[in-house]
């Protein structure tokens, strides 16, 4: 059976989170003596129900908020998300299991799909991996390391891609090697690379082998560019694509 104190523990433990200096701080605080913090901490004491709120209250959890610091708690031990009693987000072997996989967003670049210039870094707090499931992929096999999620952030692709949304592409030795170009699908690709350009369009050859033309779905207000094989670095063939509406 669950106790009070085991519940209190994970959620003080989950909100301290490891931080250096809690428990001292905490300490300073509350009053409590850092060896009587650590030991409720640890479930060396149980503590009383005094020095508990006391600690939830230096965690943020004053007076009538101690039953949700415990509802944190409880949610953890439930497997639940800590906070909104949700589910909780599952194993990497649990997506495996349903068909689904993780894929790692790029941590160096955002697309451009338009303008030019030098691309930003995306948000790599926000946007570390997408999921997404296998079947979605078509017939191909395809591990997550084979795959980098890029965001889309130019509107020259509109509207098959979107400005803002993201695509997957395929980023195995074999998609980079230009001898391999797929015409008409489109690549994640860079050129003229001293001014760092990199871009999402379709890939055509105006020579074969020797003068690629790097096309545009807006082909009105965006003029195809013609680039020689050297000059262009292919990152990717883009295999899925989501949109924001």
């Amino acid at each position: 059976m669950t106790t009070i104190e085991q519940i209190f523990r994970e959620s003080a433990n989950f909100l301290i989170g490891g931080k250096r200096g809690a428990q001292a701080r905490i300490a300073r605080e509350t009053g409590i003596p850092a060896s009587y913090v650590s030991a409720i901490l640890s479930g060396a004491k149980p503590g009383t129900d005094e020095a508990r709120r006391k600690v939830a209250a230096a965690l943020g959890y004053p007076g009538d908020r101690y039953e949700a610091f415990l509802n944190i708690g409880r949610n953890i031990l439930a497997k639940r998300d800590p906070f909104s009693g949700g589910p909780a987000t599952p194993s990497d072997e649990d997506l495996a299991a349903q068909g689904f996989m993780k894929v790692d967003f790029s941590d160096n670049m955002k697309l451009a799909a338009g303008g030019g210039g030098r691309i930003e870094v995306t948000e790599p707090a926000e946007n570390s991996k997408v999921i997404v499931h296998r079947a979605s992929l078509g017939r191909g096999t395809y591990r997550p390391k084979q795959l980098q999620a890029f965001r889309v952030g130019g509107d020259s692709m509109e509207p098959i891609i979107a400005k803002g949304g993201i695509v997957l592409a395929d980023i195995t030795p074999r998609e980079k090697d230009p001898r391999n170009i797929k015409e008409g699908a489109i690549y994640v690709l860079c050129w003229d690379l001293r001014d760092g350009e990199c871009a999402l369009k379709y890939l055509r050859w105006a020579k074969k082998g020797r003068l690629l033309s790097i096309e545009s779905e807006d082909s009105k207000r965006f003029k195809p560019v013609f680039r020689e094989i050297d000059e262009v670095q292919l990152v990717g063939r883009v295999i899925w694509a989501w949109r924001e509406f």
